[in-house]
Parts: C-alpha cells; sequence; structure tokens
C-alpha cells in the first residue's frame, strides 16, 4: 500500500558468475525496463550499451555457451576462471561502478555495465583467467594533490621561519 515498489520472486535465481551468449544492444533507460524480462533472467541474454564494443547476437546455438567460476571473492576484488564454448560476455551479478579494472589472462580488459547495473566483461571462447580489482576513481589524483598541498604547505612554513630568523639577526 503504497512506495510504488514491486518484489519479484526469481524461480532460478543465477549464480554469482555466469556466461551469457546472446547480446542486445540498448541504452540504459532501456535496459532498466526490460530488467526482469524472462530471457534475462534465464542468464542466456544480456543488454549491453551499443557503445560497449561488443555487436549484437541473437541466433546462437541450442548447447550453452560455458561457465564462470569463482576462484577468489574478496573486499574490492574478484578472480574467476571462465571456459567459454564460443564468444560470450561473462556476467558478475555484481553492481557495475567506474572503478572496476579487470585483466583477462594477465591483459587488460574492459568491464562493462551489464543489464543496466551489473559487471560483465566479453571473452572469446577458451578457457579464461579474469581478475577484477576495483580501485576508487581518481583515488591516485586525489592523492596526488593533497601531497602537492602538504608541500607547498610545509615551503611556507620553511620560508616563514626563516623570515623571522633573518628579522630578528
Amino acid at each position: 500500500a503504497g512506495g510504488g515498489a514491486t518484489l519479484y520472486a526469481v524461480e532460478r535465481p543465477l549464480p554469482r558468475a555466469y556466461l551469457a551468449d546472446r547480446v542486445r544492444l540498448v541504452d540504459d533507460a532501456r535496459a532498466r525496463e526490460r530488467l526482469v524480462a524472462g530471457d534475462l533472467l534465464d542468464g542466456r541474454t544480456v543488454m549491453l550499451r551499443p557503445d560497449a564494443g561488443v555487436g549484437a547476437r541473437e541466433e546462437v546455438p541450442v548447447e550453452g555457451p560455458g561457465g564462470c567460476e569463482i576462484t577468489r571473492y574478496g573486499d574490492g576484488e574478484i578472480d574467476a576462471r571462465c571456459d567459454a564454448a564460443r564468444a560470450a560476455v561473462a556476467v558478475f551479478v555484481e553492481q557495475y561502478a567506474p572503478g572496476w579494472r579487470v585483466t583477462v589472462d594477465g591483459r587488460e580488459g574492459r568491464v562493462l555495465p551489464v543489464n543496466g547495473l551489473m559487471r560483465g566483461v566479453a571473452l572469446g571462447p577458451g578457457t579464461h583467467r579474469l581478475a577484477l580489482r576495483y580501485e576508487t576513481p581518481w583515488l591516485r589524483a586525489s592523492l596526488a594533490l593533497a601531497l602537492a598541498g602538504w608541500a607547498v604547505v610545509a615551503v611556507l612554513l620553511v620560508a616563514s621561519r626563516r623570515r623571522r630568523v633573518e628579522r630578528a639577526r
């Protein structure tokens, strides 16, 4: 009675990491509208932004795309092993944020916003090791600015002290 909230029961919840081999290219607003559509809930289809650099794929073979297993999970870090039968998107049922980085088989990759809110990584066929790490955006720049600020304060303090010493002579 109020608030406009809707609860959904998901009959077969997806694992925390899985592979999807159908890709639909849609903007974030459309993705949010379709988030509970049946073809997304089965885990075979994902929605990506048109600028994701991954082409749309609707027709896929009947057999599954393979699977992903999380091998390490910690605060701000996830390691996984994915076996892809063909090109697929590894989906992590975790909230997307700009600070996430990924290496795929030791090479820099790209974390994609999947279904408008989760994390995904496009993969080619084969076995892959993924390492996702979170780094606060602008953290290094903020630290550099803070250190520069402290350096300026230190220089001003030293200069002020020297002036006082020179005046006292």
